[in-house]
């Protein structure tokens, strides 16, 4: 499908087996990806094979992809919304050869991609970036707050105890990713692309077809030494964190205050930070109703 062609370039939505390759070089390179790992090692939602509903735009010169940017489509739980699900848009695989950056590929990519969002009614589309003046120009804010605590400062009826740590992906995992209150709407065909990141360490409770409570290590090239996912019942998820603080004492636990609440989890210290940079299309939307335990750009 063809967007917009001029006299130096054309720009293509990603298809067929020689772009995706050019894509995923272009993503290697602006993410500086390790050259032992690919992009979508951490990244597997934004793979084509997972077959996940999404636009991905690109910008060619001389038939070569030099830009690119990505919206996948999803929905988020909201008890507030008359569904109970808000269907919104992430914006992710922004990237441009490093002999093409400054020339406006980039924002054009992302404009064509915002369209196609709009025209799919999603209430609001979500990134995760540093690039703040950048995204401000289409309307992104930066929006809500999470807080990142030391493991070493946990505290609240947080201990170890002698039970065993199951390691490793289960696909009982998928049925507590599943049943958080808030965040991203998860189905049983998410499996496939939740379970494919490569450098995340999984952590568990209870049986690996029933577990009681789980933690994620590392889920992205941004989260290296983070607990980026975690919860299931209460006092399981305490006793979970307590064996880590003792094994990993150096990671840091990601979350927002509500969650740490929820859990009786009190800290001795915390960094707090923005969520995220949202444009919300939606303007009867309340923001502040949007930020829910489990949001994330996976």
């Amino acid at each position: 499908m063809e967007l917009i062609k001029d006299t130096a370039r054309r720009f293509e939505s990603i298809s067929g087996l020689k772009h995706q390759n050019e894509l995923l070089a272009l993503l290697n390179e602006g993410f500086r990806v390790p050259m032992s790992s690919q992009f979508y090692d951490d990244f597997p939602v934004w793979d084509e094979k997972h077959g996940l509903e999404m636009i991905r735009v690109g910008a060619y010169e001389e038939h070569r992809l030099v830009s690119s940017a990505s919206i996948r489509k999803a929905y988020l739980k909201a008890p507030s919304s008359p569904t109970g699900v808000l269907p919104i848009g992430i914006l992710g695989c922004v990237a441009t050869d490093q002999k093409h950056r400054g020339g406006g590929l980039a924002s054009q990519c992302v404009s064509l991609a915002l369209e196609w969002a709009e025209q799919r009614n999603q209430s609001a589309v979500f990134l995760w970036g540093s690039e703040h003046s950048f995204y401000h120009r289409f309307g992104f804010e930066l929006y809500g707050e999470q807080i990142r605590v030391p493991l070493a400062c946990l505290s609240g009826q947080v201990s170890s105890s002698d039970q065993k740590l199951g390691c490793g992906w289960t696909s009982g995992l998928m049925k507590l990713l599943k049943k958080r209150q808030g965040g991203l709407v998860l189905s049983s065909s998410d499996e496939k692309w939740v379970s494919a990141h490569k450098n995340t360490q999984w952590y568990w409770l209870g049986s690996a077809e029933e577990p009681l409570a789980y933690a994620a290590v590392g889920r992205g090239i941004d989260l290296i030494g983070m607990i980026h996912e975690w919860g299931g019942e209460k006092e399981s998820a305490k006793t979970l964190l307590g064996m880590l603080q003792l094994m990993k004492p150096n990671l840091e636990l990601l979350g927002n205050r509500e969650l740490f609440n929820h859990y009786g989890i009190q800290y001795t210290q915390s960094t707090s930070e923005f969520l995220c940079l949202a444009k919300i299309t939606d303007r009867t939307l309340n923001p502040a109703s949007l930020w829910f335990w489990g949001l994330d750009g996976a």
